[in-house]
C-alpha cells in the first residue's frame, strides 16, 4: 500500500514557519494571514489521514530503550506522510509525578527539534484557541500526537480539549492529517480518569499491564518494519476490535490489541478504511497487461451496504465497481493508482497502490576494450582509468555501475570488470572486460655479508650455500614463490683467494635480478710445509695495516698500508726501511691525502691523490691497489681466530696496584687470557716467557683502553716475540704508552695518540699521532 504525500506551496510553508515564531495562540488569526492559508488550499492533496493508535508508551520508553524509540520513529513518519510542518503534540505541562517523564522528551530522543519537527501544545494553550483555529489544523501541521498518561504527561485537561473538538479533529484526519495516540487509560499517576481516546470512535480497555509478550504482526512487519523486540515494553490499554483498522502489535497470549494503524476517513459511523493492497511489480505480457486491483482489505459500510469502489489513475477512472477486486490493462511503466472507497451515505476514504510492469526489452551494454599495464614501482598493483560503457534503455533512465572504479588500484594479473546497465524500470544488462597487470619489475636482492674459510688438507676449500641468508624482496612475490640460485654453486671446490659467488633471484613473472657476494679462502700454511698441519703467524711486513681508514697520521718509520683512506701531515714514511724493501711503502686504496712530509719508498693510491709540500725519496707515487686489502682482511680475521682457540699455557694475574702479570715457561708458544677491562687503570705490563718463544695475549672485551701503561720483560723475551691479539674488541683506546709487540685487532677502531708502538699494529682502522718504530714480529710455525 503506497501512502500519498501531501504537497504544501512555499508560501504555506513560510506563513507556518512565522507562526511558529509567535507561539500557538493568535496565529492565523489575522485577515492576511487567513487570505495566505485560503491561497494555499488548492495545493494540499485531499486524501485519508494516517492515524496510528498504540497502547503502549514509547514516549517514556524511547528515552533509554532503542526498540521503543524505533516503534516511536516509525510512528511518527507514518502520521507525518512525508510533510514538512510539524506535528502538533498535546501533553501537559505538570511537575513530572514520580515514575512518569516528560513524553516530547522521546521525540527529542528519535531526532525530532521542538519548534520545528513538533510543537508542544498543553490544555490551557488548546482552550485558548479560536474555532477557526481549530478548524484550519490542517494548513498549520502535519499530524497530531498525544502523549501517553502512563509514561508521558497526558492530563485530563488535554484529554478533555481534544474530546471537546472530536468533530475538529474528524475534519483533520478526513483532510489528510495524521494521527497518533499513546496509551491512555488513567493509570500511573492518575493523570486522566475518564473518557480516554473519546476524540475517535472507537472504544479502548484500560488494563494496566496487559500480558506480554508482544508480537508484531505480517502487517507490523511489512508496514514498518517492525520486530517483535521492538514492543516487548509494558503495554496498558488495548482495543476491543480493528474497527477496519490494521494491527501491528497483540498480546500473544490473549491476543489482545496493542497497536492499530491505517488511512481512515472518520464518519459519523466509525472509522472508513481504504486499502488498495500491496504494491505491485509484474513483467509485461504484452503492450497491455492484465492486473487484478484488489480493495478487499478496505473497511465494510457500517450501515451493512456495500461499498462502491472506483479505480483511478490521476483523472483517468480505469474501473468504478461493487466488487472489491477488478481487473485493469496497463502498459509498461509504473502506475500510481488511487482506491476511493464510499460508503451508504456518501462518504469516501482513499489508498493508493504502486503497479509496476517491468519492460520486456532489457537495456544493452557495451564494456571499453581491455588493458594492459606494468605494475607501478614498488607495488603489485597499477592504478587503470577507463572510458564509461556505452549503454542504451529504450525505456529510458539508464544509469550504469561497474564493480570497480575507473582509476582505482588493480591487483597484477587479471581482473575481469563487470558493468551493468539498469534503466527506469529495473531492467538489467552487464558486460564485461579485463584489466591486466602485469608484474614486470626484478626483486631486489640483498646478498650475505662475506663469508670466509681455510683450505683444508688438499690446500682447497668448497663454497658454502649462501642462499639461504641472503634477502630477496619482490613487488608482488613472497619468498616461497622466488627461484633464486647461485653460481658456482655451494660445495664447488677453490683455491685460496677471494672467490665471487653471483646470485640469480627469479621472480614468477620471470623478472630476474643478479647480485653477488664474496667468500675468501685464506692459506695461513708457512712455507714447506703441508696444507692444514700448521698455520703461520706472518705479520712482519706492515709497521702499520688497516682494513680502512688512516687519519692524523705522523711519523711511520716502516710500511703503512690502508684499505680505505690516509690523510697524514707533518709526518714521515718508510724511513727506517731497508733500500731494497721500500716497494709499497705507503698503499691507500682509496684516496691518499698528504702534506708536509716525506715517503722513503713507493706510494700507491686507488682514488685521488692530493699532495702538499711532499718529498719523495727512494720511490714515486702511483695510481693503482698492489694490495688485495679483502684477501688481507679475511686472512688476518682468520689468524686472530686461529690464535683465540689455542689452548692456554700460561698465568695472569690482575695485581691490586695496577701490575698485569704474565708468565710463561714453553719454548715455543705461550697462550695467556686476558680480560680488556685488566687493563682499564694497569700501570704496568710484565711478560716473563722464555727468550725465542711467542707470547700470544688474547685480549677479550668489546673495548680496551690504555693510558700510562709501562711494559718490562723477564725470561728473554721482548717485543719481537709480543703479539696483543684482540679477540673481538671494536674499539681500542690508548694514550700515553708505547705499545712493546705487535697489536692484532681486525676488528677494533683503534684511537691512540700520544705513544707509539714498536712492532706491527694491524686493525680494521687507525686515527692518532702515535708513531711507529720497526721492530716486526718474529715469523712462528704453530701446529697443533
Amino acid at each position: 500500500m503506497h501512502q500519498t504525500t501531501r504537497k504544501n506551496a512555499a508560501g504555506l510553508l513560510a506563513l507556518v514557519v512565522a507562526c511558529l515564531g509567535l507561539g500557538l495562540g493568535g496565529c492565523g488569526e489575522t485577515q492576511a494571514g487567513e487570505q495566505a492559508l485560503s491561497s494555499t488550499r488548492a495545493a494540499v492533496e485531499i486524501t485519508s489521514g494516517p492515524i496510528f493508535l498504540t497502547g503502549h508508551d514509547p514516549d517514556f520508553h524511547a528515552q533509554d530503550d532503542a526498540g521503543a524509540r524505533r516503534l516511536l520513529s516509525k510512528a511518527v513518519t507514518y502520521v507525518r506522510h512525508g510533510s514538512t510542518l510539524p506535528m502538533l503534540w498535546v501533553e501537559s505541562r505538570i511537575a513530572v509525578p514520580s515514575g512518569h517523564r516528560v513524553g516530547k522528551n522521546g521525540l527529542i530522543a528519535i531526532g525530532l527539534n521542538e519548534g520545528s519537527g513538533f510543537i508542544h501544545a498543553n490544555g490551557a494553550q488548546l482552550a485558548a484557541q479560536s474555532p477557526s483555529w481549530w478548524q484550519t489544523l490542517s494548513q498549520r501541521y502535519s499530524a497530531i500526537g498525544v502523549a501517553s498518561d502512563f509514561g508521558g504527561t497526558l492530563t485530563q485537561a488535554e484529554l478533555d480539549v481534544l474530546n471537546a473538538h472530536k468533530a475538529d479533529i474528524a475534519t483533520f484526519v478526513n483532510g489528510g492529517g495524521g494521527l497518533l495516540a499513546l496509551a491512555e487509560g488513567g493509570g500511573g499517576a492518575g493523570l486522566t480518569q475518564r473518557n480516554w481516546f473519546k476524540f475517535l470512535p472507537i472504544e479502548v480497555v484500560s488494563t494496566g499491564n496487559a500480558s506480554p509478550p508482544y508480537t508484531v504482526s505480517a502487517y507490523g512487519q511489512s508496514e514498518f518494519g517492525l520486530l517483535d523486540s521492538d514492543v516487548n515494553s509494558p503495554s496498558h490499554s488495548h482495543f476491543t476490535s480493528d474497527f477496519g483498522l490494521n494491527v501491528v502489535t497483540r498480546s500473544a497470549p490473549t491476543g489482545q490489541i496493542m497497536t492499530l494503524a491505517g488511512k481512515v476517513r472518520i464518519t459519523d459511523g466509525g472509522f472508513l478504511v481504504a486499502n488498495a493492497g500491496p504494491d505491485q511489480t509484474l513483467d509485461a505480457t504484452a503492450w497491455a497487461t492484465p492486473v487484478t486491483l484488489n480493495g478487499s482489505g478496505s473497511s465494510t459500510d457500517d450501515a451493512g451496504a456495500p461499498l462502491q469502489y472506483r479505480w483511478q489513475e490521476g483523472t483517468l477512472v480505469l474501473a468504478d465497481t461493487a466488487s472489491p477486486t477488478t481487473t485493469v490493462m496497463l502498459s509498461p511503466g509504473v502506475h500510481t493508482i488511487t482506491l476511493v472507497v464510499t460508503n451508504s451515505r456518501g462518504e469516501t476514504a482513499s489508498d493508493t497502490v504502486v503497479i509496476t510492469i517491468r519492460n520486456t526489452q532489457p537495456p544493452s551494454i557495451t564494456c571499453p576494450e581491455s588493458i594492459v599495464k606494468p605494475t607501478e614501482p614498488g607495488l603489485c598493483s597499477a592504478q587503470a582509468s577507463f572510458p564509461a560503457p556505452v549503454a542504451q534503455a529504450p525505456v529510458g533512465g539508464a544509469t550504469v555501475s561497474c564493480d570497480h572504479t575507473s582509476g582505482s588500484s588493480f591487483p597484477a594479473g587479471v581482473t575481469p570488470v563487470i558493468c551493468t546497465v539498469t534503466d527506469r524500470l529495473g531492467n538489467t544488462a552487464s558486460c564485461t572486460f579485463t584489466i591486466t597487470v602485469r608484474d614486470e619489475e626484478a626483486p631486489t636482492i640483498i646478498p650475505p655479508a662475506p663469508t670466509v674459510s681455510e683450505v683444508n688438507g688438499t690446500c682447497r676449500s668448497t663454497l658454502p650455500s649462501v642462499i639461504a641468508a641472503s634477502h630477496v624482496v619482490d613487488n608482488c612475490a613472497s619468498g616461497e614463490d622466488l627461484t633464486l640460485t647461485q653460481t658456482p654453486p655451494a660445495g664447488t671446490s677453490v683455491g685460496a683467494g677471494t672467490h665471487i659467488i653471483t646470485l640469480v633471484a627469479t621472480d614468477e613473472a620471470g623478472n630476474s635480478a643478479t647480485a653477488t657476494t664474496r667468500h675468501t679462502v685464506v692459506d695461513l700454511t708457512p712455507p714447506g710445509r703441508p696444507c692444514g698441519a700448521c698455520f703461520g703467524v706472518r705479520l712482519s711486513d706492515y709497521n702499520l695495516f688497516v682494513l680502512n681508514d688512516y687519519t692524523q697520521g705522523t711519523d711511520v718509520q716502516g710500511k703503512v698500508a690502508a684499505g680505505g683512506n690516509i690523510r697524514m701531515n707533518n709526518f714521515s714514511v718508510g724511513v727506517g726501511l731497508a733500500d731494497g724493501n721500500t716497494a709499497n711503502a705507503l698503499v691507500a686504496g682509496g684516496n691518499l691525502t698528504l702534506s708536509n712530509g716525506a715517503v722513503w719508498g713507493d706510494a700507491w693510491h686507488g682514488g685521488s691523490l692530493s699532495a702538499n709540500s711532499v718529498t719523495m725519496s727512494r720511490g714515486t707515487i702511483s695510481q693503482g691497489s698492489p694490495i688485495d686489502f679483502v684477501y688481507q682482511g679475511a686472512r688476518l680475521r682468520v689468524l686472530s681466530s686461529r690464535l683465540a682457540n689455542l689452548p692456554v699455557n700460561g698465568t695472569t694475574v690482575r695485581e691490586s696496584w695496577g701490575g698485569v702479570m704474565l708468565r710463561g715457561t714453553d719454548p715455543n708458544v705461550n697462550v695467556f687470557q686476558v680480560p680488556a677491562s685488566a687493563f682499564t687503570g694497569a700501570v704496568l705490563l710484565s711478560i716473563d716467557a722464555p727468550g725465542g718463544s711467542l707470547a700470544v695475549i688474547n685480549i677479550s672485551g668489546s673495548t680496551a683502553t690504555f693510558s700510562g701503561l709501562g711494559h718490562s720483560f723477564a725470561g728473554g723475551i721482548d717485543q719481537r716475540g709480543v703479539l696483543f691479539n684482540f679477540v673481538d674488541t671494536a674499539a681500542i683506546n690508548a694514550n700515553g704508552i708505547g705499545f712493546w709487540g705487535t697489536l692484532l685487532a681486525p676488528y677494533a677502531d683503534v684511537r691512540f695518540s700520544n705513544g707509539s708502538f714498536d712492532g706491527g699494529l694491524y686493525a680494521r682502522s687507525m686515527t692518532g699521532y702515535a708513531e711507529g718504530h720497526i721492530n716486526p714480529l718474529n715469523d712462528r710455525d704453530i701446529c697443533q
